[in-house]
Formats: C-alpha cells, sequence, structure tokens
C-alpha cells in the first residue's frame, strides 16, 4: 500500500506522507497528494506531486525530484 509511505525530495527534504494518488488507464500514478503532520488537523498542508517526479519507491519511502523553480 502507497498510502501513508514518507515522501523526501533528491536532496533529502522531508516533505510529508503520502495521502492520495490518481492512476491513469494504464495503472500509471499521474499524480499524488502529500500532506504534512499537524496536530489535530491543525497545521496540516497538502501538496500535488506529479506522478512523473518519483526516482524510487521503497519499502518505507518515495524518493522525489526537486520541484522546478518558478
Amino acid at each position: 500500500d502507497l498510502k501513508k509511505l514518507s515522501v523526501m525530495d533528491a536532496e533529502g527534504n522531508m516533505l510529508g506522507h503520502m495521502h492520495d494518488f490518481t492512476m491513469d488507464a494504464k495503472g500509471l500514478v499521474q499524480e499524488f497528494s502529500v500532506r504534512t503532520d499537524g496536530v489535530f488537523g491543525i497545521g496540516v498542508s497538502e501538496t500535488v506531486v506529479a506522478g512523473s517526479r518519483v526516482r524510487a519507491i521503497g519499502a518505507d519511502m518515495i524518493t522525489v525530484e526537486k520541484a522546478p523553480k518558478k
């Protein structure tokens, strides 16, 4: 189960935990949402990450490429 895995960028920055994801007709992950922890729902933030940024999926963690600068 991919949900609840930690998500870290390639530079070692913890982004949060996978919360949900969408797949295309071929079964490939299109995008997924990453949530940071909060206390009783306060301080929770959610970020959408493109599936194309995934570098590796391990037993405990997903590693993604760093987000492009805006």
